[in-house]
């Protein structure tokens, strides 16, 4: 048996870090909260956040953890405030999701990024019109759904 409010799932880099060649994981950076990717000539930004699912018929939430990407300023902007007690003032950021989410098409869904205080990360709002993985985000999943899909990836 599993809490399912006290599980959650993620990934420790943007889906593009797999698939960079050694030379070019050299010239990028991956912290446990941003990436820089650097390759053929382009940078590109991620940060690291929390995509939230209530669940139906209870005040839980399920939580993914995913990146996503932003521009080069919106990034800049957030870097520059990452220690500052009133970060969550800026924004919010719109962005891509970049993390492969089991049960959905969650790649490239447009987000939108809420900043939160210091030691939480962002948020991540699925805009309207992204497919299911927005509709579970506004309306909810059920129970039985999410189980479902816990225990396939628990024990596939």
């Amino acid at each position: 048996m599993h809490d399912l409010a006290e599980l959650s799932f993620g990934t420790e880099a943007p889906e593009q870090w797999y698939l960079l060649s050694d030379e070019e994981r050299e010239e990028s950076h991956l912290s446990a909260d941003q990436c820089v990717i650097t390759a053929e000539g382009k940078r590109s930004f991620y940060l690291r956040a929390g995509l939230e699912i209530p669940i139906v018929g209870s005040e839980e939430v399920f939580l993914w953890g995913v990146w996503s990407s932003l521009s080069e300023s919106s990034f800049d902007e957030v870097h520059e405030r990452w220690t500052d007690p009133d970060r969550h003032e800026c924004g919010p950021h719109q962005g891509w999701l970049s993390t492969v989410i089991p049960g959905y098409e969650s790649m490239f869904r447009k987000v939108r990024l809420h900043q939160r205080p210091p030691g939480q990360r962002p948020l991540v709002e699925v805009l309207e019109g992204q497919g299911e993985l927005a509709l579970h985000q506004q309306e909810g999943i059920a129970a039985l759904d999410l189980i479902e899909q816990v225990v396939r990836l628990l024990h596939e």
